[in-house]
């Protein structure tokens, strides 16, 4: 873990120093520059824990069809390029340990609240959406899965929405080069979630527990996420890039963690009416880029240390209306300070 600083701000630039029932088988943080927040060094590797290590199209061909209610996958199974499956609304699916469904083709849910599908398996591998391939989902529920989404690069498009992720590994690993939207959506986690593809969110819940939260670690990587509530249990940094181009954050709460945003290279972050409070550090920014960099109309407070840590490098970062609790914030770098806030931000967090 790094440690954070405090701020000293003015009001123009400021120098700082911180921190039915069928059967689907065979037959059918340290120092800047050390290696990214704590517990990722090296990029992300261990957040797929219990995952897939590289994707593919292995497993059982599947054609178009519907599954529905009890229907049981008693080995891997590979949705071909071409074919759609669809997941009968409040369909229960489970599996042997250790499947994989490996889509090719298109992976279809519509199920409406509080009839979700669900595919439950006491330990199995998750979906793997291939080069080429689809999810389209609404209403779906994933329990047990090592990794609970993993999307290759190239794929076609990627949609989980108003579904449920309880993960005993990663919820999410995206592979350079692909893409991921989730909206309405709930996880909990026991693994980091690898961001190495383009990733939004919006009102999404996401309990990371005591793990590091989500990395980046490919130049050209993103994650744009509004409205959502990331908590944590006070351990491991929560938005994290080793590397990428964009972290955008608005109308969001974090909480929990060790720090919320911890960037060691990044090309451009821009922090809208979000509230980083109860955290160990509201924020560790160790990049250097020219970005631009942005922090406004968010409340920085109640974190047990330094409310914003900037150290050995030299991002220029332009705060407008942001709230600093009693903890001071140490720079190094060049922060601007327009309209200094006294009091808390109204109108922060989730719409």
């Amino acid at each position: 873990m790094k440690t954070c600083l405090l701020l000293a701000l003015a009001i123009s630039t400021v120098p700082v120093v911180a921190c039915s029932s069928d059967v689907q088988g065979p037959g059918g943080g340290g120092a800047p520059k050390s290696g990214g927040a704590s517990g990722s060094s090296g990029g992300t590797s261990g957040g797929t824990s219990g995952g897939t290590s590289g994707g593919g199209s292995s497993g059982t061909p599947v054609e178009t069809g519907t599954w529905e209610n009890g229907k049981t996958l008693s080995a891997s199974v590979n949705i071909v390029t071409g074919a759609t499956v669809t997941i009968a609304p409040g369909a229960t699916i489970t599996c042997a340990t250790g499947v994989a469904i490996t889509v090719a083709g298109t992976l279809k849910v519509a199920s409406v609240a509080p009839a979700h599908a669900k595919i439950t398996c006491p330990a199995w591998t998750g979906i793997i959406v291939d080069k080429g391939g689809t999810l389209d989902v609404d209403g779906l529920d994933l329990e047990n899965a090592g990794t609970a989404l993993h999307i290759m690069g190239g794929n076609a498009d990627a949609k989980f929405n108003s579904g449920k992720i309880v993960a005993s590994g990663s919820p999410f690993n995206l592979e350079t080069g692909s893409k991921l939207s989730t909206s309405h959506s709930t996880v909990t986690a026991k693994g980091m979630s690898k961001i190495n593809g383009a990733f939004t969110a919006s009102y999404l819940t996401y309990d990371k527990g005591r793990a590091e939260g989500l990395a980046m670690a490919d130049p050209d990587a993103s994650m744009f996420i509004e409205d959502s509530r990331l908590t944590g249990q006070g351990s491991g940094d929560y938005l994290i890039s080793n590397s990428g181009k964009l972290v955008h954050v608005a109308y969001s709460e974090v909480s929990g963690s060790h720090c919320p945003f911890h960037f060691d290279a990044l090309t451009k972050f821009e922090i809208d009416h979000v509230s980083a409070k109860s955290n160990e550090y509201g924020s560790m920014i160790y990049n250097d880029e020219t970005g631009p960099h942005t922090i406004s109309y968010s409340n920085f407070e109640q974190n047990a240390k330094h409310d914003v840590e900037q150290t050995g490098r030299n991002a220029n970062v332009t705060l407008d209306h942001v709230y600093l609790g009693s903890n001071n914030s140490v720079h190094v770098g060049v922060w601007m300070e327009s309209s200094p806030q006294n009091a808390p931000v109204m109108g922060t967090g989730p719409r």
